[in-house]
């Protein structure tokens, strides 16, 4: 498929207008297309399908090209009958040619394409390698989304590849690449989107549908189920240029009619790695940090970034409280955006099957993606049976499918895609939102957003988070201020952290030399830290234990507070078991009364075989219920599930987390022993 002929048939048949056209459109304005491309030379119908195929991939029948060359109700094209040869030859009248030229011009991408060259790229790349580069680009994207439409279009069919493989360019060239994506503007911008918008229709030309409305009439009333990665998108966790991706694409898919929801795996799975994070936010002190720093020399925006961000605007602070700001976030996010969590499971969690199903995706999974957690596979595998198990048998086609999973994760995507011929379950927030802006509305800002998903990864990081924070923390003992702070590790970069990262690092040792460099760097004023380094490491562990009581002070206040919370919900809860208990023991003092009451009047001859079978009656009731359930009838049993039930009723009923209160007497625990533990170490050392 030669680049250059899909780029002018996709600005020409492209339309500002969002509605869904017919296929009958669609491939009249591309055989136009082939008479602007082909400078408006006579064709006969055989020549006309030949050219299609060579040049577009795309199989024609005589019978409709015919159709649409004499249709009357688009009289574009003026025929000359050759008598000799018995044919007939076909071109566009002048008037029509005229119209698709200059569509063709409003809507290429070449022009801007040149204006980038000429004015605005000043890196080292020649001007003739960014116009093969950037062609190069366009065509990968091109293909790529075909692929994705088609499959979307025809479940049957099996892609090689969904995603631009990023070492195709060198990181000169992708940076370049990125560089015109980034440039804002806004025709450029559409020019791009002409290009993904003529893939869907070429999906949909492709696979005989009718009409591209079929995705119109499919994409409304999903219901997406959003992945972890998107939560922390959603709410900032990853930087607020992909945020303010995120937020445009989940407005979008709103007003488009979607659904969303969080399966209970998924709020798990959010809530567990942000203690985790948390976690090695802890690992060492650290005072008052730059968050520009992040920015400025990591890969990607995280939660260090954002931590101390959050941290520098508030006048209290503390590793609980950061939590609670983040769930409160996600709290904020679910009612702004209608999300729901889905607790009710429609399988068998423990089921011997479903277990298997689920640990054989986590096996496949784990060998597509080669990297990250066990757990995250796990979530991944277990969130995609899930929505298998919710879409049943309805699975075949975009009409009929209802449920997705909306993830950032392109090795999930990919893996989801060619394993079977259903619907893809696994949807990237890029591909969906190109078929909603063909359909729905669209401003300059859905075009910029759109643009921002195509970029290409570098893959140039200078340091990782988890060593870029230990650094800051041990330069932030040294100076709080942040210009003094970005001075230091400027020197540490362009030293290329000699004498810090070298090797295996512990995260002590990293901080301790980073410590020993600082001193270093600014002896006038730290000249008491050296003059005896071993005063480094004596506040170095003092400081350590100091920062470990202000963890546990803080969990300690905080249990406190939930403890003030939590005694007059189990008070009622208390309350409710008495007003169970008493109603349960007038129901069985009642039966007894009833019976006496009826014993005195029809007297015991009568009521004599009536007891004996009720009490029968009772005791095979029993045995039936302990024969089938495997449970024994115990009062005592009963009324302690009945208190649990009461105790967790009131817990939600008040939104008293018990998991969270477990959880921190828990770390409470595990902190007085490790404080324990770090003053012998100390006492032993310095000899107190």
């Amino acid at each position: 498929m030669n680049n250059k002929n899909i780029t002018r048939t996709a600005a020409i048949i492209y339309s500002e207008e969002s509605s869904a056209i017919k296929s009958s459109t669609v491939q009249r304005k591309i055989i136009e297309s082939l008479f602007v491309e082909n400078d408006n030379k006579e064709l006969t119908i055989d020549q006309v399908i030949d050219k299609l195929k060579s040049s577009l991939e795309m199989d024609f029948g005589t019978d409709e090209v015919t159709k649409i060359i004499n249709d009357d109700k688009h009289l574009h094209f003026e025929v000359r009958l050759e008598i000799k040869e018995n044919e007939s030859y076909f071109k566009l009248l002048p008037k029509r040619l005229e119209v698709l030229s200059a569509r063709e011009q409003q809507n290429s991408i070449f022009p801007h394409i040149e204006r980038f060259k000429d004015s605005i790229y000043e890196g080292v790349l020649s001007t003739d390698k960014i116009d093969e580069i950037i062609h190069n680009y366009l065509y990968q994207l091109l293909n790529k989304n075909i692929s994705v439409f088609q499959k979307i279009a025809k479940p049957t069919n099996q892609p090689q590849d969904l995603f631009i493989d990023p070492t195709l360019f060198t990181l000169e060239e992708r940076e370049a690449i990125n560089e015109f994506l980034e440039w804002n503007d806004v025709n450029k911008n559409k020019s791009i989107f002409a290009l993904i918008s003529y893939s869907l229709e070429y999906a949909v030309i492709t696979n005989n549908q009718e009409s591209s409305a079929v995705f119109l009439n499919s994409i409304k009333h999903k219901v997406f189920f959003l992945d972890n990665n998107v939560l922390y998108r959603a709410i900032g966790l990853n930087g607020e240029n992909r945020q303010n991706r995120i937020i445009t694409f989940l407005n979008k898919c709103k007003s488009a009619g979607q659904e969303f929801k969080i399966s209970k795996y998924s709020e798990k799975e959010f809530r567990n790695t942000i203690k985790h994070n948390v976690k090695l936010l802890q690992k060492v002190p650290f005072k008052k940090i730059n968050p520009d720093l992040f920015s400025k020399y990591s890969l990607n925006p995280n939660i260090y970034e954002y931590y101390h961000k959050w941290k520098s605007n508030r006048m209290t602070y503390g590793f609980d409280l950061f939590i609670t700001h983040i769930l409160s976030q996600l709290d904020n996010f679910k009612k702004k955006f209608n999300v729901e969590t889905l607790y009710k499971i429609p399988f068998d969690e423990q089921g011997k099957e479903d277990v298997k199903k689920v640990q054989e995706y986590q096996a496949e999974i784990g060998s597509i993606k080669k990297y990250g957690y066990e757990e995250s596979h796990f979530y991944d595998a277990i969130n995609i049976y899930l929505i298998e198990k919710l879409r049943g048998q309805n699975n075949n086609s975009i009409t009929d499918t209802k449920f997705f999973f909306v993830s950032t994760d392109q090795k999930l995507r990919g893996w989801d895609f060619s394993r079977n011929n259903k619907q893809p379950i696994a949807l990237i927030p890029s591909q969906w939102m190109a078929i909603l802006l063909k359909y729905f509305s669209r401003t300059e800002n859905d075009y910029s957003s759109f643009i921002s998903f195509l970029k290409l990864k570098t893959n140039k990081p200078i340091i990782n988070e988890d060593n870029l924070q230990t650094i800051l923390a041990g330069i932030s003992e040294i100076t709080e201020d942040f210009e003094r702070q970005e001075t230091i590790l400027d020197k540490m970069v362009e030293l290329k952290f000699e004498g810090i990262l070298n090797g295996d690092n512990t995260t002590e040792e990293v901080f301790k030399k980073t410590i020993e460099f600082v001193s270093k760097e600014f002896e006038s004023e730290i000249k008491k830290i050296n003059e005896d380094r071993n005063k480094s490491e004596f506040n170095f562990s003092t400081q350590t234990i100091e920062f470990k009581e202000n963890l546990l002070s803080e969990k300690q206040t905080t249990i406190i507070e939930l403890s003030k919370q939590k005694v007059p919900i189990e008070k009622q809860a208390e309350k409710s078991l008495n007003n169970y208990k008493f109603i349960f023991c007038l129901i069985v003092f009642g039966y007894f009364i009833g019976l006496a009451i009826i014993t005195w009047e029809v007297g015991w001859n009568t009521m004599e075989p009536i007891t004996y079978f009720l009490g029968a009656l009772g005791i095979i009731g029993t045995y039936l219920y302990t024969a089938i359930s495997g449970k024994d009838i115990n009062p005592k049993i009963h009324f302690e599930q009945k208190n649990v039930e009461f105790i967790n009723r009131k817990y939600e009923e008040f939104n008293f987390n018990e998991e969270r209160f477990e959880s921190l007497i828990e770390e409470r625990t595990e902190l007085e022993k490790e404080i324990l533990d770090l003053k012998k170490a100390h006492n032993r050392i310095y000899n107190k």
